[in-house]
């Protein structure tokens, strides 16, 4: 799935350095981030997340 988003200028300049850096994709950082938050939801809410 292609998905857009916008970031700060100064988040942006970060994220773009850490790609280099490592050597790994933004979109490779994304999907980490994504992957991380439903992990963390799942911990802390047992699977039952709600807003």
């Amino acid at each position: 799935m292609a998905t857009s988003i916008r970031l700060a200028p100064e988040v942006e300049r970060r994220f773009d350095y850490l790609a280099v850096q490592t050597g790994r994709t933004k979109a490779f950082y994304l999907r980490e981030i994504i992957v991380g938050i439903f992990s963390l939801i799942s911990i802390c809410d047992k699977g039952h997340y709600h807003r």
